[in-house]
């Protein structure tokens, strides 16, 4: 274990897992962000937006809120392990009605789902998995469970 891990009480495993999660928020709020900024805000049918996502205001404002809240959660291994679980539901539901609305090439998609967010969303899914694993059996270190009860 390095000394900077030492010092601050965490383990290698948890600080990677919280890693990946500040990660995983850091590229759904930039793509949020970029998605508002280009279809203005205004427009709810799909556009062909940052990267080649697609999507409508509706699914940016998600994928905004869900960045935030996941750049949020990296702050203790606490609230990394449950955005791991909640993200899990969250985007594997996502994913599963992306997959429904491309078979079904639903033009009234309130989403405007695209294949690109679709592959995004089920890498999401990974992710949160791979949080869960890591912070299993985790422990804290003696300042977040501090600032945990401080709070």
């Amino acid at each position: 274990m390095s000394t900077t891990a030492r010092r601050w009480g965490r383990s290698p495993r948890v600080w990677g897992a919280r890693t990946f999660c500040a990660l995983l928020g850091l590229v759904y709020l930039v793509i949020g962000i970029l998605g508002l900024i280009e279809t203005g805000g205004e427009a709810f049918e799909g556009t062909e937006s940052v990267a080649g996502l697609g999507g409508t205001t509706l699914l940016n404002i998600i994928h905004t809120a869900a960045g935030a809240l996941a750049l949020a959660a990296a702050l203790h291994s606490r609230t990394t392990r449950l955005f791991g679980f909640i993200g899990l539901v969250f985007f594997l539901g996502l994913s599963v009605y992306s997959v429904v609305a491309l078979i079904g090439d639903a033009e009234d998609d309130p989403l405007g789902i695209s294949v690109p967010s679709t592959v995004l969303h089920f890498v999401a899914v990974l992710v949160c998995v791979a949080l869960m694993v890591f912070t299993v059996g985790a422990r804290e270190s003696v300042a977040e469970r501090e600032s945990a009860t401080s709070t």
